[in-house]
């Protein structure tokens, strides 16, 4: 059976592309800062069409203080857990 393959045409992606990182949130620990930030993988498809966001990339980064000295951590990742509202329906 023959096919003609030229009917198909495949596009390229690039699928390691991230969004600038967001701040959500800072807490402020007595001996410590930390700093969580999202960020999305950006789908790009050769043709120009982006795909939407998926679920976030959660991190956090902790800053204190070691030996009189400010300490970065290296990124901590976390789990998106989406937001849920109690709802009621009579």
């Amino acid at each position: 059976m023959y096919y003609n393959t030229s009917a198909y045409k495949t596009s390229t992606s690039s699928p390691l592309q991230l969004t600038q990182p967001e701040l959500i949130d800072a807490k402020e620990k007595t001996d410590s800062i930390e700093l969580i930030y999202r960020q999305y993988y950006k789908y790009s498809i050769s043709n120009g069409i982006e795909l939407p966001p998926q679920e976030p990339i959660i991190y956090k980064i902790v800053y204190s203080v070691v030996n009189g000295k400010w300490n970065k951590s290296e990124p901590i990742y976390g789990k998106f857990v989406p937001a849920q509202k109690e709802t009621y329906q009579f």
